[in-house]
């Protein structure tokens, strides 16, 4: 079985405070050329199995595959958001929402993994729909918050100025290689494997 979540790269930790129900929803237009929809792992098509494949080998090219298969068992709160090219019927674009469970010590919570655009299908609108979309899905869910993590590299700076540009602040920045790592909130991570 996969691992979905442990890394040891240097990331970023966001997150955006939602909105009680009732506001306006976060609406963005998007292409007509392109469709965006929420699936389950468990009704992908063979064919959306494998556009999710390289949308995934696109964004860490150097981690083994995703076990598709197991990630409907493994994340039984999980929900993809994929962008569509209409010509073509590929999927370009995704983003997964991941609903924590319920505890007794502490609220629902999502969090939202695997924001990937192929290049050619970048700036179009279509990560900003997709999470547009899944910031609705949360508010309608009344989560009182949405976390996600992008790595600080270069590459990344227009993901960071849209994730800002929606709602996003950056309250984190973290190495799980180091002991510790000062955060703009005032506390401190510690990494467990130092």
């Amino acid at each position: 079985s996969k691992n979905f979540f442990l890394t040891t790269e240097k990331y970023a930790v966001y997150i955006a405070l939602l909105k009680p129900r009732g506001d306006s929803p976060l609406k963005t237009p998007v292409r007509p050329d392109y469709l965006v929809e929420v699936l389950r792992p468990e009704n992908f098509s063979r064919q959306t199995a494998l556009d999710i494949q390289r949308l995934y080998r696109s964004l860490s090219p150097n981690k083994p595959d995703v076990d598709i298969d197991g990630m409907g068992r493994a994340l039984p709160n999980i929900s993809v958001w994929i962008a569509r090219q209409r010509e073509t019927d590929k999927v370009v674009a995704m983003a997964t929402l991941i609903i924590s469970p319920v505890s007794l010590r502490q609220r629902q919570f999502g969090t939202i993994e695997d924001v990937v655009t192929l290049f050619e299908h970048r700036g179009h609108g279509i990560m900003r729909k997709i999470l547009g979309c899944i910031i609705n899905q949360a508010t309608s869910e009344h989560l009182p918050y949405l976390q996600l993590t992008s790595r600080p590299d270069a590459d990344r700076d227009a993901a960071r100025k849209l994730y800002e540009s929606i709602g996003f602040i950056c309250i984190a920045e973290a190495n799980p290689n180091a002991k510790e790592e000062r955060t703009s909130t005032g506390f401190s991570l510690s990494s467990k494997g130092a």
